[in-house]
């Protein structure tokens, strides 16, 4: 149905067809999905490694006498076939409905029909750039390494990924919308001696044309990840007053708290309600944390969910106070909370679960300069290679300096920072005016075992009063 240009307005008004408000069934949708990918690599000392994949289907979901059922579609053209099949399963059904289920279509039933209007991300179905367009990128990459003295390894990679989406629903709600996704990594192993240090640089784009302006931070990793900190000392572990950049911010913001805002993680659990009872206070007052897929041209954007209810901006936090938590339809009706538009799944094979779009903390009124300013003897960190965390988190940050007498001097090795999530919520005195919204090409968020799941992340920068570093 998504198969070619020819056929894909066809496909769309297939689906407008269907009409599923005359289903007998007490609700049902169908989401149809197309995922291009496409990756071009180039580790030192080997040929290009080309890689690249189309996946395409339909997730349909039937909610019937209480009961829920799903099928998965793999051949487009007997979408009708498998509509008809999931209704007479359905049909044949005991009733089980109670006053939780009836509550459940309650809310279902409340959507209010619409067709969004068309959200396209890039004319035309996909960029499919060739292999040259792709290869002369990472070549002038790669040349630059290959240049290099310390440079003992590297790998260089591009990455490409199209979606779209389409879906109906028996409330008479349509919706279709694609976007795009183009990366550049670039990962070196440096050596001087005994000295051994790790640097690398991604950059994303929404578009082909915007990838180019930006490979000079490809290359000036080598100086601003690699050889200042060959030779760093590595810092002394302890507890210290740190800033963290807008990286580590929206990292921290989205493993540390965002997961625990997942109102799925919730259900059935009285204790977790209690300690995340809207209206508390979990964090300084100068902290507001938010999660929005109305970012257009970040990784986070999500315009409608996949239960077909618009994205919105949802406070988790703000001014310290829990304000909410990201919600499915399903979720909202059992904790009697609104929907969020935050149904996501990570390809038409899957139910959708409550996942983050963008994940960002909102920024302060101190300029950058004048937060450095209040650190006599401290740390900053700036990037990560990874973070995990619920109620206590792991980042390993990429870059660490000292902080003498209110400026940012030499760089330290620095392995990890860990805490207590509620903890660190608390201690957060200051936050930058600066802002940065961060998105991937590569990789993703990952629950439940849907992963990768394209989100964005970012913020100001944080001024926290004590962490423990190592």
């Amino acid at each position: 149905m998504f198969s070619s240009m020819k056929n894909q307005a066809s496909s769309i008004a297939d689906l407008k067809s269907l009409k599923l408000d005359s289903s007998p069934l007490d609700y049902i949708d169908v989401r149809i999905e197309r995922k291009e990918t496409s990756m071009l690599s180039q580790p030192k000392g080997t040929p290009h490694q080309m890689t690249s994949s189309t996946e395409e289907g339909a997730f349909l979901r039937a909610f019937h006498k209480g009961h829920w059922k799903y099928s998965v579609v793999t051949n487009l053209e007997n979408l009708e076939n498998n509509i008809k099949d999931l209704t007479d399963s359905c049909l044949k059904l005991e009733d089980i409905s109670n006053t939780s289920t009836t509550h459940l279509l309650a809310q279902y039933k409340k959507l209010k029909p619409q067709e969004y209007e068309r959200i396209q991300s890039m004319p035309g179905l996909s960029p499919r750039l060739g292999f040259e367009a792709k290869k002369t990128l990472v070549d002038e990459i790669k040349d630059f390494n290959s240049d290099q003295e310390y440079v003992s390894d590297y790998n260089v990679a591009y990455s490409e990924k199209y979606f779209r989406k389409a879906f109906a629903s028996s409330q008479n709600i349509f919706f279709d919308y694609d976007r795009t996704d183009f990366g550049l990594v670039n990962k070196l192993d440096l050596i001087d001696g005994d000295d051994k240090q790790k640097a690398i640089e991604l950059i994303y784009a929404a578009s082909f044309e915007e990838l180019k302006p930006q490979i000079p931070k490809l290359k000036e990793v080598l100086y601003k990840d690699g050889l200042q900190f060959l030779k760093a000392p590595t810092v002394t572990p302890g507890q210290y007053k740190v800033i963290l950049d807008s990286n580590i911010a929206g990292v921290f913001a989205h493993e540390s708290f965002g997961h625990k805002s997942e109102a799925d993680f919730m259900l059935g659990d009285p204790e977790a309600l209690k300690q995340w009872e809207i209206g508390s206070k979990v964090g300084s007052d100068c902290l507001s944390i938010l999660d929005t897929g109305t970012e257009t041209e970040t990784s986070g954007f999500c315009p409608i969910d996949d239960e077909g209810f618009p994205t919105q901006k949802t406070y988790l936090i703000k001014n310290g106070i829990l304000k909410g938590r990201l919600h499915s339809i399903r979720t909202a009706a059992e904790l009697k909370e609104e929907p969020t538009g935050n149904s996501r799944s990570i390809g038409f094979e899957y139910e959708p679960i409550v996942r983050m779009t963008g994940t960002f903390i909102e920024p302060g009124t101190t300029p950058m300069d004048e937060l450095i300013q209040k650190v006599d003897d401290g740390l900053y960190m700036a990037d990560y290679y990874h973070g995990s965390g619920l109620s206590t988190f792991t980042i390993a940050p990429r870059k660490a300096y000292k902080i003498e007498n209110g400026k940012i001097t030499t760089p330290v090795k620095v392995s990890v920072i860990t805490g207590s999530v509620f903890e660190t919520l608390s201690l957060i005195e200051d936050v930058s005016s600066e802002n940065s919204k961060n998105s991937s090409a590569f990789g993703g968020c990952g629950k439940l075992n849907q992963a990768p799941l394209p989100v964005s992340m970012g913020g100001p920068a944080l001024l926290i009063s004590k962490m423990q570093v190592g």
